[in-house]
C-alpha cells in the first residue's frame, strides 16, 4: 500500500510539474538599499555576474537578468527537481567578504512556487567551516526582503571567522519532485558601522562542551532585542575582535563569555579606557568584573518555587525604565559590592514578591545583568533595554525614536502607514476604523515629539500608534466557524504565575477550544500513577491532570493529555535514570555513545510501559477528551544500536550481523530491513495504544505531534505517521510545521493533506520558535494559510508567556468566532 501511495504521489508531482511549466513572470526587484555595500560588483556584465554563481552537483547554471534603467538586475535560479535525484538546488557565490564588523547580509527573494521546496538555507564559507542558517519567503506575488543575521547562524566545522568569508552558498532543499524558479537581487552587507556589538564566544565553542549552543543562542537573543529597537547592531565573533571592529560602537555586549582570549580582552580594556561601555550577562570572570568595577559577587538559586520572573525597578531606576520587565531565570549571579554604581532592578520572585537581590546594576563602565538574556521580544523587555542603552549611550535615543516612528504601520506585507491605510477595506467594521484613526492621531503626536527632539515621548507615542495599527489590522482578519483551535502547553502547571483555572479561562476567552498539556514523559508524570514515577511536586501541588480537567470542564475546553514518549529528559530523578541504565533499557548511538535519558523503542519492557502509561490515563480520567503522542520516534538516524537492538534484530532477520552496526548502512538489504525494524518498534506502540485505549473508552481521541516531512522521517526517525493515519490509529494528526516562512508553512500543509488520508490534519504553528516569538501578525497569516488550504483546525506551540500578548490580538479577528463548548 505504501509503495502504491508513493507511486501516486510521484504521478501527481509529474502532472503538477507539467502544469507549472508556463513561463514565470518576475517583476522588477526593489531598488538597492541606500548606504549598504553591495556584495556583487555593480559594473560587471550579466555573463560575469552569472559566472560568480557556481552550481553544485545536479543544479543548473543561473542566468543574470539585467534590469531596466531604474532597477537592478537579478539572478534567475532554476530549481530542477523533476526527474532528478539531487537533494538540493544550490549555488556557491564566489566573494571575498569581511563581515566581522557587520550584522550580516540581506537580499531580495522572489519565488512564485515554494511547493517543491522543503527548506531554504544560506551558508557562509570561512576557512575549514561554515556559518549557516535558514531563511524563507512570505509572499509569492512580490519580492521578499530577507535579512540574514549573523547572530542566528549555527557553526559547522571550524570556520576561520567572519572576516574570512570566501563564498556564500544559497540552497533550496527538495520537498517534492516538481521544478520551480527563484530569483535573488540586491545582495548587500547590513550594518557595517554598528553602534552596538554583541560578542559571541566562539573561542569557547568545543564539540564536547554542553554550553556551546548557549554561546550562540544567548548572543542571538540579546542581538534580537537590540534589532527590535532599530539600533544598528552587529554580532561579532570574539575570534574576529579587532581594534577596527571597536571603532564605531559605543557599547559592547558580553552575552555569555566565560573566557575571553587575552589579546582580545586587552582590546576591550582599551575600548573602555576611551569611554566605551560594556554590558556583561551572567558570566563574570575576575578581569571582566574588575573592568566593570565589581569587587564582590556570588551565585544564588531562586528560593521561591518557579524561580525569578523578572526585573523589578528600584528607586535608582533609569529614565524610561518600566516598573517590571519579564526575565525568567532559575538562578543568578549576584553583585555584592562595587566601587561605584547603582542597583536599577532587583529580582522579582514567581510569587510576585521582591527578592531584594540585585538583578541589574549600572556602573561608570557599563552594566551587569545577573543572568543570560531571555524573553527577548517582550515589550517591557525592549523598553528596559532601551532605557539601559540610552543611559550608557544617550545618542541612541534619537536613532531609536526615528526608527520607532518609521515602523508605525509596518505590518505583514505593508511597508508603511500609508500603505496600511490604503489597504483598509471600506467594509471594515467600526472598531477597525476607530483603531486606525487612533493610530493616525497618535502618529501625528509622535511626529510632533520627534520634531521637538523629545525622543522618549516619540518612542512611547510611536509604540502606542503601532499597537493601534496592529489592532486595526487584526480586526480585519477573517475567522472560521467550528474549527479545532488548540495549544500545546509544555508546562504541567499551565501559564507561569497562573493556576490551571486561570490558564484555561484565558485560553477560552480568546477563542480557543483545546489544550494539550504535557503531563508525562518517558519515566515521570505529574499525577498519581502506578506505571510511571510521579514528580515530587505531586505531593505538594496535587494531581495536575485532575486540576486541568476541572478547569476545562468549567470553560468548555477539550483536554488531550500529551505524553513525551521514550525521552526521559532531565525530568526523571537520577536514581530512576541509573536504574534504567542498569536494566539495559536505554539507547546507544551508532558511534557507541550512551544516551541514558532515552528509552530504547525496540525493548519490549519499554514498549509496554509506553502503552500502559497512556491507557492508564484513559482508564483513570473518564472526562479526558484525548491522549497525544509526542517524540513517538527515534531521536535521529543514529539511534538505537544497543546490545538489545542487535539481539532482537538478528532474531528478526534470522541472521548474524557480523560488523555491527556498520553493515546496517553498507549493506542495502540489511539497511532496508533495519529501517523497517525501527518503524515496527514505533508502530507497535501506536497500534497497541489505539486498540487498548479504544477498548476502555471507544470515544477517546488519539492524536500525535509529528515531523513535517513524512517520506523522509519514516526512514530517518522511524515515524511512519501517514501509515498510522491510513490504518485509523489516529483521530487527528498535528505535523509540527515550525517555520518563520508563511509560504513554506503553507507548502507543508498542502503536501500533508494527502499523507493524512481521511484523518483530520491540524498543523502545528511554531509561535514560540520563531525569530520573533509571539508574533501576532505571523500567527494570523499562518492560520489564514492553512484555512485557505481547506483545513479545519490548528495547534500552536507553546502556551507560555508569548501567548499573553498574542492571544488578545487573535481574538479580535482570526479566533473571534464564538467557539461552541465540547459535547461531553
Amino acid at each position: 500500500m505504501i509503495s502504491k501511495f508513493l507511486s501516486l504521489l510521484m504521478f501527481g508531482a509529474c502532472v503538477a510539474a507539467i502544469a507549472q511549466q508556463q513561463p514565470v513572470t518576475i517583476p522588477p526587484p526593489p531598488t538597492m538599499p541606500a548606504n549598504m555595500p553591495a556584495v556583487l560588483p555593480s559594473d560587471a556584465s550579466p555573463d560575469t555576474l552569472a559566472a560568480l554563481f557556481s552550481p553544485m552537483t545536479g543544479s543548473l547554471p543561473v542566468t543574470w537578468q539585467a534590469g531596466p534603467a531604474d532597477h537592478v538586475g537579478y539572478a534567475r535560479m532554476p530549481i530542477n527537481f523533476a526527474g532528478t535525484t539531487h537533494s538540493r538546488a544550490s549555488w556557491d557565490i564566489a566573494v571575498k567578504l569581511n563581515l566581522a564588523n557587520s550584522r550580516g547580509i540581506q537580499f531580495d527573494l522572489f519565488c512564485a512556487d515554494v511547493t517543491p521546496i522543503e527548506a531554504m538555507r544560506v551558508y557562509f564559507r570561512s576557512g575549514d567551516g561554515w556559518y549557516a542558517t535558514s531563511f524563507g519567503a512570505h509572499y509569492t506575488d512580490q519580492w521578499n526582503r530577507v535579512v540574514i543575521d549573523k547572530a542566528k547562524t549555527n557553526i559547522e566545522g571550524t570556520p576561520a571567522g567572519w572576516e574570512h568569508v570566501d563564498a556564500i552558498r544559497i540552497s533550496f532543499w527538495r520537498g517534492n519532485d516538481q521544478d520551480s524558479l527563484a530569483a535573488v537581487a540586491n545582495l548587500a552587507v547590513v550594518a557595517s558601522n554598528p553602534d552596538v556589538i554583541v560578542l559571541r564566544a566562539e573561542s569557547n565553542i568545543h564539540a564536547n562542551d554542553p554550553e556551546s549552543k548557549g554561546y550562540s543562542s544567548y548572543a542571538a537573543a540579546f542581538s534580537s532585542t537590540v534589532d527590535a529597537l532599530n539600533i544598528t547592531c552587529a554580532l561579532v565573533s570574539d575570534i574576529d575582535l579587532s581594534a577596527e571592529t571597536l571603532e564605531s560602537p559605543s557599547i559592547v555586549v558580553l552575552p555569555y563569555n566565560p573566557r575571553i582570549p587575552e589579546d582580545k580582552f586587552a582590546l576591550l580594556q582599551d575600548f573602555a579606557a576611551r569611554g566605551g561601555k560594556i554590558i556583561a550577562c551572567y558570566s563574570l570572570p575576575s578581569d571582566t568584573a574588575k573592568l566593570l568595577g565589581i569587587t564582590e559577587r556570588s551565585w544564588q538559586r531562586a528560593e521561591v518555587a518557579g524561580g525569578f520572573i523578572g526585573f523589578q525597578a528600584t528607586a535608582a531606576r533609569l529614565p524610561g525604565q518600566p516598573d517590571f520587565a519579564l526575565q525568567t531565570s532559575p538562578h543568578s549571579s549576584i553583585v555584592k559590592a562595587m566601587t561605584a554604581g547603582d542597583i536599577i532592578a532587583t529580582w522579582r520572585n514567581a510569587d510576585g514578591s521582591d527578592s531584594g537581590l540585585p538583578a541589574v546594576v549600572v556602573t561608570p563602565a557599563g552594566a551587569f545583568i545577573g543572568h543570560v538574556w531571555n524573553n527577548a521580544q517582550e515589550n517591557n523587555k525592549r523598553q528596559f533595554l532601551m532605557a539601559l542603552l540610552g543611559h550608557l549611550a544617550p545618542k541612541l535615543w534619537e536613532q531609536a525614536a526615528r526608527a520607532e516612528y518609521a515602523r508605525i504601520g509596518v505590518i505583514g506585507r505593508y511597508r508603511d502607514f500609508a500603505d496600511l491605510s490604503a489597504a483598509m477595506p471600506t467594509s471594515a467594521g467600526a472598531s477597525a476604523k476607530a483603531d486606525l484613526a487612533a493610530a493616525a492621531a497618535l502618529r501625528r503626536q509622535a511626529k510632533a515629539a520627534l520634531d521637538a527632539r523629545n525622543w522618549q515621548d516619540c518612542i512611547a507615542l510611536s509604540s502606542q500608534a503601532s499597537d493601534s495599527a496592529l489592532a486595526a489590522w487584526c480586526r480585519i482578519q477573517p475567522t472560521q466557524a467550528d474549527d479545532y483551535r488548540g495549544f500545546w502547553c509544555h508546562s504541567a502547571f499551565g501559564l507561569a504565575g497562573k493556576n490551571w483555572d486561570e490558564s484555561i479561562k484565558f485560553l477560552a476567552e480568546h477563542g480557543f477550544n483545546a489544550i494539550v498539556p504535557n503531563m508525562l514523559w518517558g519515566a515521570t508524570c505529574y499525577y498519581p500513577s502506578k506505571v510511571l514515577t510521579p514528580d515530587k511536586s505531586v505531593a505538594t501541588n496535587g494531581d495536575q491532570v485532575a486540576q486541568c480537567l476541572s478547569a476545562c470542564a468549567k470553560y468548555g475546553v477539550k483536554c488531550h493529555v500529551w505524553k513525551v514518549n521514550w525521552n526521559c529528559s532531565s525530568r526523571a530523578p537520577q536514581e530512576v535514570i541509573d536504574a534504567l541504565v542498569k536494566q539495559k533499557r536505554t539507547q546507544r548511538s551508532f558511534d557507541g555513545t550512551e544516551k541514558p535519558s532515552w528509552l530504547c523503542p525496540s525493548n519490549p519492557i519499554n514498549q509496554q510501559q509506553e502503552i500502559d502509561a497512556m491507557v492508564e490515563l484513559v482508564r483513570n480520567y473518564p472526562t479526558l477528551d484525548g491522549i497525544h503522542f509526542d517524540y513517538i520516534r527515534y531521536p535521529d538516524q543514529n539511534g538505537c544500536f544497543c546490545d538489545g537492538c542487535r539481539e532482537r534484530f538478528q532474531q528478526h532477520v534470522g541472521a548474524v550481523v557480523e560488523n555491527w552496526p556498520r553493515d546496517l548502512r553498507s549493506n542495502d538489504e540489511l539497511r532496508e530491513q533495519w529501517l523497517q525494524f525501527r518503524r515496527d518498534a514505533i508502530n507497535t506502540v501506536v497500534q497497541q495504544v489505539h486498540e487498548q485505549a479504544k477498548k476502555v473508552r471507544p470515544n477517546i481521541q488519539i492524536s500525535a505531534a509529528v515531523f513535517n516531512n513524512w517520506p523522509r522521517v519514516r526512514d530517518e526517525i522511524g515515524q511512519d505517521w501517514s501509515m498510522w493515519c491510513e490504518r485509523g490509529w489516529l483521530d487527528f494528526v498535528c505535523p509540527m510545521n515550525y517555520t518563520d516562512s508563511n509560504l513554506e508553512f503553507q507548502s507543508h500543509c498542502r503536501r500533508q493533506i494527502a499523507w493524512a488520508h481521511k484523518v483530520p490534519l491540524y498543523p502545528g504553528i511554531g509561535m514560540s520558535c520563531w525569530t520573533n516569538p509571539g508574533d501576532a501578525v505571523k500567527t494570523c497569516e499562518q492560520i489564514a494559510a492553512l484555512r485557505e488550504s481547506g483545513l479545519r483546525g490548528f495547534m500552536i506551540f507553546n502556551y507560555d508567556h508569548n501567548a499573553l500578548g498574542c492571544l488578545p490580538m487573535l481574538s479580535i479577528g482570526a479566533t473571534s468566532w464564538p467557539v461552541p463548548a465540547p459535547k461531553r
